[in-house]
């Protein structure tokens, strides 16, 4: 769902509520649900959540240390530095067979259409594994970032008291609600759920779901 806002004359104030964008996209028949649910209802009820997971701050670091090694795992083969190691030994090795191509041709054992197909090979390879290298290295910053964003939520923690909790501002706990990558589903039979980054609800109509950018 978005964030959309409507008034019914023009007297009245704006009313603030979440709506799913594929039914007025895609038809009816990409989300059955009809009515908007109520901005200031969904912000409740996600902060309810999430203001009891910051009060038990050891279940807290559990499960972002959980979510943090689920990330790591992510489309991982295994231990990710000998990952970046191989990748990196097939470009030494395409380069050296590059050269090898080259001097092969000039000496007369490889004519211009077997290098050119020789060299267009070696340049896939090549290519395949700088990109294979920029996304474990994308991981990697995304798994620091996710780290450093534990710490500093933690550490926060620790300065703010349990009664002073319901004074952050919107924007603090928008900002808690990305570290926790925060997820509020609105279910059809009109109950919510919410979870954060490695609990995920399943059997949900994904149409229907309030991401934490949005809260």
């Amino acid at each position: 769902m978005t964030s959309a806002r409507s008034r019914s004359t023009p007297k009245h104030a704006y009313r603030n509520y979440y709506r799913c964008h594929g039914r007025s996209d895609k038809g009816a028949e990409a989300c059955p649900r009809v009515k908007g649910e109520r901005a200031d209802v969904i912000e409740a009820f996600a902060w309810n959540f999430v203001r009891d997971l910051l009060l038990d701050p050891d279940q807290l670091r559990a499960d972002l240390d959980a979510a943090i090694e689920l990330e790591r795992e992510h489309g991982t083969h295994g231990d990710p530095e000998r990952e970046r190691k191989a990748w990196l030994d097939k470009i030494a090795e395409a380069d050296r067979q590059r050269s090898r191509a080259q001097d092969f041709a000039v000496e007369g054992l490889l004519n211009h259409n077997e290098l050119r197909a020789k060299l267009a090979a070696l340049d896939e390879t090549r290519e395949t594994a700088r990109r294979e290298l920029a996304l474990l290295e994308g991981r990697r910053e995304k798994i620091a970032e996710l780290e450093a964003d534990r710490d500093a939520l933690l550490d926060h923690l620790e300065s703010v008291a349990p009664d002073k909790l319901d004074a952050l501002t919107p924007e603090e706990r928008h900002e808690v609600y990305k570290v926790l990558g925060l997820q509020v589903i609105a279910r059809e039979d009109g109950n919510h759920e919410a979870s954060i980054a490695h609990k995920k609800t399943p059997g949900v109509c994904n149409t229907a779901v309030v991401c934490a950018c949005c809260l």
